[in-house]
């Protein structure tokens, strides 16, 4: 398993997150991580999490500024290059955007998950 490098820690410090997603960064639960870079930089960042050493989820952050610009989506698909499988993600129901963006690569609904989020799969 592997685990976030002091500079991708560092960019997570700087995008906005839930503090319950932050509770596992320091854990090296992760199965592939993919990063780009912008003048050396870290500007977007994607892994395979294996939450609760189970369960395969996707992370994906991209700084704010840099939202709308397709990186989230090269970042997947650099992540489902390297990932074959069965794959997990959540997102908050308030961003629907999200669901044309996941199910743009396979991803499906699967149920509502704790309350404002959404559970997808990938097969």
């Amino acid at each position: 398993m592997k685990n976030f490098n002091p500079a991708q820690l560092e960019f997570l410090k700087t995008i906005s997150m839930q503090e319950s997603e932050r509770d596992w960064l320091d854990i090296p639960c992760f199965t592939e991580i993919v990063e780009e870079k912008k003048n050396g930089k870290i500007i977007g960042l994607a892994g395979v999490t294996k939450r609760y050493f189970l369960i395969p989820s996707l992370f994906i952050a991209v700084l704010e500024s840099e939202r709308g610009s397709g990186l989230a989506s090269r970042l997947l698909d650099s992540l489902l290059k390297k990932h074959k499988g069965i794959l997990f993600l959540t997102y908050y129901r308030k961003k629907p955007y999200l669901k044309e963006f996941y199910s743009k690569s396979g991803f499906k609904k699967l149920i509502p998950w704790f309350g404002q989020r959404v559970l997808c799969i990938k097969l």
